[in-house]
């Protein structure tokens, strides 16, 4: 087994697709390490810097990263930003604001949208990422932590809202558009 150095406090990490590249988000830094898995070593480690957010705000977690790895998309916790960074280059491009406390992303199964489970505000942003903009606020209780999307039976093209808290995980009532 390998053991890679990769910053304060990682709080999540996340393979790519084909496997080249593992992303680890460092909350306490404020980074975003991305790993080369064949031989363990460090590729970037980047920056997160939001404009206008102190730096002790900006909290990396969950990480999700479109199959082509074009894309991939950081929750920035206390910032209330998802970090937009092109996956080919490892650059941020840009930051989209959505609720209080974003902790965890998942996408919808199209990957057109990205669902973003904020936890203080206790809601769920869904995020057009053709026009990388919230499109929609679905409010959902108390502490979403993180998302589950997949096909309900019997409605062909719809995800089923999912909230997990530290108790437990519970289904929501009614559907998200993919």
């Amino acid at each position: 087994m390998d053991v890679t150095a990769v910053g304060d406090r990682p709080r999540a990490s996340r393979f790519t697709d084909d496997g080249k590249q593992l992303w680890v988000s460092c909350q306490d830094e404020g980074t975003v390490v991305v790993i080369d898995p064949a031989n363990a070593r460090m590729i970037k480690r980047i920056r997160i810097a939001p404009p206008g957010v102190p730096a002790d705000q900006v909290k990396p977690v969950g990480i999700r990263i479109d199959r082509q790895r074009r894309f991939a998309y950081v929750a920035l916790g206390r910032a209330d930003r998802v970090a937009v960074v092109d996956a080919q280059k490892l650059e941020v491009t840009d930051y989209l604001p959505v609720g209080s406390r974003v902790w965890n992303l998942e996408f919808a199964p199209d990957q057109q949208r990205l669902y973003a489970a904020n936890g203080l505000s206790g809601d769920i942003s869904i995020i057009d990422l053709v026009q990388r903009q919230v499109v929609k606020t679905v409010r959902v209780g108390n502490s979403p932590w993180g998302i589950a999307v997949g096909g309900v039976p019997g409605r062909p093209g719809s995800a089923r809202r999912y909230r997990e808290t530290n108790e437990s995980a519970a289904e929501l009532a009614g559907t998200v558009p993919n």
